[in-house]
């Protein structure tokens, strides 16, 4: 689990993150994801949604200047304010269909959800 709870715990994360964004540009990869965005639901209150929010606008800027799209993962209900703010292109959802969880990603994406 990444400590995303100060702006200098994220900048860390940051610049090691920043590393493997543009080893995936470098390798022709399209775009990035997050994964464990919703990480903060499983630290028993020690981190909060908008720390890693906060986490996810500093790398989806990271991805979008490396010319990278970026998806959001796994984290049923981001609004479309936090989905701008963060710079989610699309969104990548596991097995939303077995949570009764699409129509969360769909209102705010649209027809830019990939379920896997």
């Amino acid at each position: 689990m990444l400590d995303s709870s100060t702006r200098h715990k994220r900048k860390g994360i940051g610049s090691i993150v920043t590393r493997w964004i543009e080893q995936c540009r470098r390798s022709g990869y399209a775009a990035v994801e997050p994964d464990n965005l919703d990480f903060f639901t499983r630290s028993r209150h020690l981190l909060t949604r908008s720390d890693n929010l906060a986490l996810a606008r500093l790398l989806g800027r990271q991805a979008h200047t490396s010319g990278l799209a970026f998806a959001q993962k796994n984290l049923e209900g981001v609004t479309s304010r936090e989905r701008e703010r963060a710079g989610f292109d699309f969104a990548v959802a596991e097995e939303c269909q077995v949570y009764s969880e699409c129509a969360a990603y769909t209102s705010v994406y649209g027809r830019h959800v990939l379920e896997i």
